[in-house]
């Protein structure tokens, strides 16, 4: 019991601490460093020598750091593609569902825009500019922001669709004037076209402001945690009411309290040891199931590890009141026993 136990708390702790962190980096703007910008390009699409999305991308690839998205607005829905040059970089909480320097245009979708996806050999896709993006994940943690998807660039990376406006976020650190510039050298070459710039820490102060959805869910996140330590303590203290009678006897025998704390640290140790194992396990493998990462959203296995680490210094401290005066010494053991 004690070991499901482990094993469980362990999984649950993950999914929580994953719920907990994918809420808190939920918003795009939190994914990126303070050099960069929201730029918009604006232009006559009519004219022959128009920008494509393929284009862009082209001028975006020249800069190996460059990371950042592309806002897309598509009647009744809205959302960001995501690009990330760099292969040593990545995307967190949520975002990291959605791999960014593959070749399949892949997206996660809020859930209430599920009956505009089509299903094909198995999955559910959504098209969007003539591309047919894979749903790879249900995206949970929108909340009240209103957008629909969050998705990578593969799709619009080579589309000869020429486009009247794209909004999009750069972020190439120190290197973003400079890719702006580049931008700005492109796009002035053409005729009725112009690109205009706003530092992005300026729009993240607007939106610092604490979602009513990120609140609910913190609050539950550490309201079941609470439960979760509380269930611990009582499954962790009935444990040890197992063991009474074998440390009676360890005492009648002669065992010192060391022997006794010993003897409850190591059993207790592979007790928690074999039930983390079990929950790491399960963990893994619903991180590779398909529908747990669909309405789950993104998971990290690491975060089991908090719940590990909380168990093992309860682990240091179980032994102690089962020591000392709780039990009679050796010595008078014997003599009651001989009484």
């Amino acid at each position: 019991m004690i070991i499901a136990f482990f094993a469980c708390t362990f999984f649950l702790c993950t999914f929580l601490i994953s719920v907990l962190f994918n809420t808190g980096s939920g918003d795009i703007y939190d994914q990126f460093s303070d050099n960069a910008v929201y730029a918009v390009i604006e232009q006559d699409e009519t004219k022959e020598n128009a920008l494509s999305y393929s284009d862009i991308a082209a001028k975006l690839s020249e800069f190996p750091n460059a990371r950042g998205a592309v806002f897309l607005e598509l009647f009744d829905i809205s959302g960001y593609l995501l690009f990330d040059n760099d292969p040593n970089g990545g995307f967190s909480g949520v975002f990291r569902s959605v791999n960014t320097n593959t070749d399949e245009p892949q997206l996660i979708l809020a859930p209430a825009y599920e009956p505009l996806c089509m299903p094909l050999n198995g999955a559910s896709y959504l098209n969007l500019i003539g591309k047919k993006y894979r749903v790879v994940g249900n995206n949970i943690y929108t909340g009240m922001s209103g957008v629909a998807f969050y998705g990578n660039f593969a799709g619009i990376a080579d589309s000869n669709t020429k486009f009247q406006g794209l909004s999009i976020i750069i972020d190439a650190g120190k290197e973003t004037s400079r890719l702006l510039n580049a931008l700005n050298s492109k796009i002035s070459a053409l005729d009725n076209a112009n690109i205009s710039s706003k530092s992005l820490s300026s729009l993240k102060k607007d939106n610092a402001d604490i979602g009513m959805d990120k609140i609910i869910v913190s609050f539950a996140v550490f309201m079941i945690g609470a439960m979760l330590i509380t269930s611990a303590g009582v499954f962790t203290e009935n444990w040890a009411g197992t063991k009474i009678s074998e440390i009676k006897a360890r005492r009648i025998c002669g065992a010192n309290d060391d022997n006794i704390r010993n003897f409850i640290f190591v059993r207790y140790f592979a007790v928690c040891t074999a039930g983390t194992m079990l929950g790491a396990a399960m963990t893994a493998l619903s991180v590779g199931f398909t529908p747990a990462v669909y309405y789950l959203g993104s998971i990290n296995i690491f975060a089991g590890a908090v719940s590990a680490a909380f168990f093992g210094c309860l682990r240091r401290n179980i032994s102690l009141p089962l020591c000392g005066k709780n039990f009679p010494s050796s010595d008078s053991s014997v003599k009651e026993g001989m009484i």
